[in-house]
């Protein structure tokens, strides 16, 4: 097989090599359950270590009544309301979804796959 050939197969290769662990193996929809602000600051961290930045401003009341969590992207403007690049750029809302299973709360970014589980959270199934 040709150099050039290999590359491209490899290349073809790596979403398959990528992917994490699918959705429905993470467990069960769930919601926080006494969300504390160790509990609230844990899951602001875990969301932003996922989307590589920070800070990101969550309600206190995050993931408590459903198990789907969407992060749209802030446009920075200056006093007279004009974004600060020039130009308004949103993009998609990112979208973290919580799951239980056996006794773990764990957090999925559903576009990139990755999941972290969250220690100072306590779930329950979503209703």
């Amino acid at each position: 097989m040709r150099p050039a050939h290999r590359l491209l197969t490899l290349l073809a290769l790596l979403p398959a090599a990528a992917c994490a662990t699918p959705a429905e193996d993470l467990g069960i929809p769930a919601v926080i359950v006494h969300a504390t602000p160790q509990a609230r600051a844990e899951l602001q961290s875990a969301v932003e270590h996922a989307l590589g930045t920070q800070p990101i401003l969550l309600a206190d009341d995050a993931l408590t009544h459903e198990s789907v969590l969407r992060v749209e992207r802030v446009v920075r403007r200056d006093a007279a309301g004009r974004p600060l690049n020039g130009r308004e750029v949103k993009g998609r809302p990112q979208e973290f979804r919580l799951y239980t299973e056996k006794g773990r709360c764990i957090l999925a970014h559903v576009e990139s796959g990755a999941h972290q589980t969250l220690r100072a959270v306590r779930c329950a199934p979503a209703p």
